[in-house]
């Protein structure tokens, strides 16, 4: 009885390795393959894995290894490797994108990574879009209301507050970058930032430049304060002292208010400034004579009705004010 040879061959990803076994099982003819084997375990869970199989060739010739084996059956060494094992790809499953057959692997969706596209890839405030191929490596690729209230910065890995018409407009200032964090305001203005803001608001007060001021009692008595240097300026007013009780007081007041901003250039959302006068009123204050202040009446002369868009550098106003009711009656030494 003639002697013969089954050969086995498994092949490991980058490595084949062969041995010999005695007999062809399962009826198998000489010179032909036998029944494939099952096949392996997934390389992977997700995301593309391959798996693979191997299946014997079957020879009646004694003593020879599987590359004389297949020769004497008249095939070459490439013949039989290529027959002799398998593979497909097994697990095509993509979390958060798609599977490419070409590549074996999850293309993910934006904003997400990982080889099953299972991981999101971490936030950038107010980006719109982003992608990273490992968490550290985030960048934006298009950021909310892009390049109209927002720009990507640092490298993609940023998304900037631009300086704009809601609300951020930094002006009377400069936006350097056009950005508001590189905001600079104006002399005689202060910055205000903060998440629905940045301005540059006015801390230059007006100017009083005038405020002649008398006091006229129920006699028609008169009293007029006057300044104690040559300004007329409301600040140099001296006290005025008098042995009645006043029922009225005539006013005349002139203010004035100016900024410089002649070296800045309007944005192109700015199109037209105005800074001045929108509001006035004057303060009734009885000062007693411990030095108690308290403020009786407020008798506004100008109101701002427009959004602040009707306003004049100067204001003049002249006006009488009635203080003959009990709450403003001054007993002896108070004002």
């Amino acid at each position: 009885m003639a002697g013969f040879i089954h050969l086995v061959v498994f092949i490991v990803v980058n490595f084949t390795y062969i041995y010999v076994e005695a007999g062809c099982r399962g009826g198998t003819p000489y010179c032909s393959w036998a029944p494939w084997k099952s096949w392996s375990g997934c390389s992977r869970t997700c995301g593309g894995g391959l798996r693979t199989r191997s299946r014997a060739y079957c020879c009646d010739v004694e003593e020879l290894d599987f590359n004389g084996c297949i020769k004497y059956c008249g095939y070459d060494y490439e013949y039989g490797q290529t027959y002799a094992y398998d593979k497909e790809f097994c697990n095509k499953i993509c979390y958060n994108g798609y599977y490419s057959d070409g590549n074996n692997r999850c293309s993910c969706n934006d904003g997400y990574y990982g080889t099953c596209c299972e991981n999101a890839c971490p936030q950038i405030d107010n980006c719109k879009r982003r992608r990273c191929t490992y968490s550290w490596n985030t960048k934006c690729l298009e950021c909310y209301d892009d390049k109209i209230f927002f720009k990507k910065t640092f490298g993609d890995r940023k998304c900037e507050r631009l300086c704009s018409w809601n609300n951020h407009y930094c002006w009377p200032g400069k936006c350097g970058e056009d950005l508001t964090g590189e905001c600079t305001c104006a002399q005689d203005f202060k910055i205000i930032q903060k998440s629905g803001e940045t301005s540059c608001q006015p801390k230059k007060l007006p100017s009083i430049l005038t405020c002649g001021t008398v006091a006229v009692g129920p006699n028609m008595e008169k009293k007029q304060a006057r300044s104690s240097t040559n300004s007329t300026e409301c600040q140099y007013l001296a006290d005025m002292y008098g042995n009645f009780q006043p029922s009225s007081f005539k006013f005349d007041v002139a203010t004035e208010y100016t900024v410089n901003i002649t070296a800045f250039t309007n944005p192109a959302f700015i199109s037209e400034t105005n800074f001045g006068i929108t509001d006035f009123s004057i303060d009734i204050v009885k000062i007693l004579v411990n030095g108690r202040r308290s403020t009786e009446s407020r008798i506004n002369q100008l109101v701002d009705n427009s959004s602040s868009v009707n306003c004049s550098q100067t204001y003049f106003h002249s006006d009488n004010i009635t203080v003959n009711s009990s709450n403003f009656d001054l007993q002896d030494g108070q004002a």
